[in-house]
């Protein structure tokens, strides 16, 4: 997670019963008393896992992020920006530790290249 947080190498998370996944970058690690209990995470995309662990996207938030902030995370100059928040970190979620089923770096293109290859049994 640190090393995540810190190369801004995305992350997959899988937490709760029903297999919620976002996959974002950490935001700096909460170490409180020297333990992890929470990451804060700003989502680029997320979705879930189906009956077969398959996962699905249902949200893209980096298309959002492109559309109507700039790279340091401000608001762009648009006379209509309804981006929602007036700083990209304020996507940014809490997720409990404890929650967590799943966590492992995340790369689209090999995740898409992985997808496309599924042999069937």
């Amino acid at each position: 997670i640190i090393i995540a947080s810190k190369d801004l190498i995305p992350i997959r998370v899988v937490v709760g019963r029903k297999g919620k996944v976002y996959i974002g970058w950490v935001q700096s690690p909460d170490l409180e008393g020297g333990e992890l209990t929470h990451i804060k995470l700003l989502p680029i995309l997320s979705g879930y896992l189906d009956a077969e662990q398959q996962m699905h996207i249902s949200r893209n938030y980096y298309e959002h992020y492109q559309q109507f902030y700039d790279e340091d995370g401000e608001p762009l100059d648009l006379e209509e920006n309804d981006g929602g928040h007036d700083h990209l970190t304020r996507f940014c979620i809490i997720l409990k530790v404890e929650d967590i089923h799943l966590l492992s770096f995340f790369n689209k293109k090999a995740f898409d290249a992985i997808e496309t290859n599924i042999i069937a049994e």
